[in-house]
């Protein structure tokens, strides 16, 4: 699954962890596929 953060395009392979800054803009790049799960902590 790709992710977009802060402008850059990040690779997500399964069982990778991402930590995304609170008020960072993020958001799943088109074409992507799979399941995300999202934490607030």
């Amino acid at each position: 699954m790709k992710l977009e953060v802060a402008g850059a395009v990040l690779c997500v392979k399964a069982g990778e962890l991402v930590i995304v800054p609170a008020g960072q803009a993020h958001a799943v790049a088109p074409g992507s596929y799979g399941t995300l799960m999202m934490v607030d902590r």
